[in-house]
């Protein structure tokens, strides 16, 4: 058996690989130097290629292209200046001279990575598909720069042939707000069916109430019960009113107020003139209820169920099905004007009282609606336009905290009692006194042609709601006049005294305060009456100072009260609430007041617990008899705090029955999104005034 043969000086199978024959085998590196080194190429490296793609990426984005384009495009470009001849190969002669340095160079770096057998194989396929992929990348890439450039080529072309588009002049329509989402999808389709290059773009817009359409179309779209100019908001063009007899009362509400008011005379504008054409749908109010509750209408007997006359539904609505039938406010929105209009001839005045809601519009009334609970639901029938009602069960109403329609939310169910108002929505142009210089006649005539032309489109091919104008025109100026006249004697008169927080940290408030006032016109009667006090402290633990009542105002003076208010600045420290409420009831005697509290929430204090300042707030009510009720309106983030999130009775020392005070807090912007704007002050004032009202009776 032969034994294995020794190895000899010339075998070099026990070399390591790398080394020739007779070649010393390099000393190894210690293995710290070799991770250093592992990690320094690796950090810069990474940080190199970091900031080259940061650079390359923003130059991408600066490029007139897509991102992809640009890609494809620096590729292709840069293989040809890395490869080609004369100075665009300058790269190209540079890089063989540099060569093998920079393939030294290359090799260090790699050379941690060369060691690990898995990384080496990678590395020499990369190598060799290098090329490989280098050609087919140029090739796609030199295709869609191919197809790009004649897509480029065409879109030239067609840019080149086009007419270049002047801006196009505005026009503004307005309607009430339950239309507004309706009217837009219907300038949306008419601008797609217009040329390409529209000389009138048309947006839309909430209309005020009726009487403040009223004031705006006399006094140049101007309030008018300001202390310095301002707008209604921008001025219309055309007005697309819920009815015609909407536009009839408008139309002598306008001829019976007077153009000179102050400061409004000196702005542009004047009395405009209105120019009613025709009707862009056709619909009418209905009663909208739980179909349930529908079904047990239909289940009564014909005589019980009221089959013939508007008022025997009515009644049979309100007192066989024990529901109250509510609309919107009649001097905020245009279909509760109307409804108001059609019902209150044929109700008592206490059901007219009940039927009036807070809500200013079709919407809003929608919106609370939605967030009732199924009891209280069932408890109500909303009079309401038709369309409201298919888009409230098809969850598109677009109102803040309105959108959407969950699957096991209950519908509503259309009731279509004889006798309810038609609305036909006449579509009114108009036309202001500046239009006539001679400057603008021209334009003036285009803009007038534009609006006819989008007039007859919605007459003839897209009427609002889908539903075309009914064959005759429903006036009644007369019925809306003598109805409002109707509903404001049959309202309980509110004596409001505000009390106005004036301390320093109320200082962002008072702005929004003071701006939400006017919006409160339409929310009072003749017979209100307004006045106002401020309540603060000079010194931390100082006595609390509460400023005397002012004259009393009568609605018609609001701008007189509006201007007291705006005088008022912040001073002095937070006073307690219920301090100051004593003392303010103190300072008048009976008949008995309502008090609306006007404060950021640092009279309530900053402690945890909500139950001591609200029992010293009901205490205090209960030992002022001069305070009938109160009111308390947070603006800011401290909010109410959770005191009194529904109304509370308090039953003062010797109290007769039913003389019971009561109490609530309303907040805006506590622990929500703020929205102490104005709109959101002023809905939260005419709810006030609507809630003291019907707590007065």
């Amino acid at each position: 058996m032969s034994s294995p043969t020794p190895s000899t000086a010339g075998d070099d199978s026990d070399r390591p690989p790398g080394n020739a024959p007779g070649e010393a085998t390099p000393p190894e590196r210690p293995p710290k130097v070799a991770a250093a080194r592992e990690t320094l190429v690796t950090t810069l490296a990474a940080a190199a290629a970091n900031s080259i793609w940061t650079e390359y990426h923003a130059f991408l984005e600066h490029l007139p292209v897509p991102t992809y384009v640009g890609v494809l495009a620096t590729g292709v470009l840069g293989g040809f200046f890395l490869s080609g001849r004369g100075p665009a190969g300058v790269l190209a002669r540079l890089t063989g001279w540099l060569g093998p340095p920079a393939a030294r160079i290359r090799d260090w770096i790699l050379a941690p990575l060369s060691q690990r057998t898995r990384t080496a194989k990678t590395l020499r396929t990369l190598r060799r598909a290098l090329p490989v992929l280098v050609i087919a990348y140029l090739s796609v890439a030199s295709g869609v720069v191919v197809v790009l450039g004649v897509w480029g080529a065409s879109m030239l072309v067609r840019w080149a042939s086009s007419p270049s588009c002047a801006d196009p002049r505005e026009l503004f329509v307005i309607t009430a707000p339950e239309n507004v989402d309706e009217l837009r999808d219907a300038v949306a389709a008419y601008a797609g069916d217009s040329d390409d290059c529209p000389p009138y773009r048309i947006s839309v817009g909430p209309a005020p109430s009726a009487a403040d359409i009223a004031k705006g179309f006399t006094l140049g779209w101007c309030r008018g019960d300001e202390s310095f100019p301002r707008l209604f908001g921008r001025r219309p063009d055309a007005w697309i009113a819920t009815s015609t007899a909407e536009v009839e009362h408008v139309l002598r509400l306008q001829s019976t107020s007077s153009p000179s008011g102050q400061p409004c005379d000196r702005m542009a504008g004047g009395t405009a003139t209105l120019r009613p054409g025709p009707s862009v749908a056709g619909e009418q109010l209905v009663v909208a209820m739980l179909a349930e509750r529908a079904d047990d209408l239909e289940r009564l007997p014909p005589e019980r169920r009221g089959d013939r006359a508007l008022a025997d539904v009515m009644r049979t609505v309100r007192t066989d099905l024990g529901m109250r039938l509510v609309y919107p406010q009649p001097g905020l929105s245009s279909a509760g004007l109307l409804a108001a209009a059609r019902l209150v001839g044929l109700e008592r005045p206490e059901d007219t009282v009940r039927s009036m809601v807070s809500d200013d519009s079709v919407n809003a009334l929608l919106c609370r609606f939605k967030r009732m609970t199924r009891a209280e639901k069932n408890e109500h029938a909303l009079l309401i336009p038709a369309h409201s009602v298919r888009e409230y069960n098809a969850g598109e109403l677009t109102d803040e905290g309105c959108r959407g329609m969950g699957e096991d939310e209950p519908r509503l169910t259309e009731e279509r009692p004889p006798g309810l108002p038609l609305l036909d929505y006449p579509f009114v142009a108009v036309d202001w006194p500046d239009e006539g210089a001679p400057a603008s006649r021209d334009e003036t005539a285009e803009s007038r042609l534009a609006l006819d032309r989008f007039a007859a489109w919605l007459t003839h091919e897209h009427p609002l709601f889908g539903r075309p104008a009914p064959p005759a025109k429903q006036s009644g100026d007369d019925v809306l006049d003598q109805a409002q006249k109707e509903i404001s004697r049959r309202l309980h008169p509110v004596d409001l005294q505000f009390l106005l927080d004036v301390s320093g940290s109320m200082s962002r408030s008072l702005l929004p305060a003071s701006e939400a006032l006017p919006e409160i016109r339409q929310a009072l009667v003749e017979t209100d009456r307004l006045s106002l006090s401020t309540f603060w402290r000079e010194k931390d633990e100082g006595p609390v100072r509460v400023s005397d009542p002012t004259d009393k105002d009568e609605p018609s003076r609001l701008d007189r009260f509006v201007g007291r208010f705006r005088l008022e600045r912040s001073r002095g420290r937070d006073a307690p609430l219920w301090t100051a409420i004593e003392e303010l009831g103190r300072k008048f005697g009976p008949p008995a007041r309502s008090v609306v509290v006007i404060t950021d929430g640092g009279p309530f204090g900053t402690g945890r617990d909500p139950r001591p300042a609200e029992q010293d707030v009901v205490r205090a009510l209960s030992r002022s008899p001069s305070i009938r009720n109160l009111y308390v309106l947070v603006l800011g983030h401290n909010g109410c705090g959770g005191r009194f999130p529904q109304p509370e009775r308090v039953h003062g020392p010797g109290a007769k029955p039913g003389s019971e005070q009561r109490v609530i807090c309303a907040e805006i912007g506590g622990g929500q999104p703020s929205r102490t704007g104005t709109q959101a002050v002023a809905g939260v004032l005419r709810n006030a005034i609507f809630t003291l009202r019907e707590w007065s009776r």
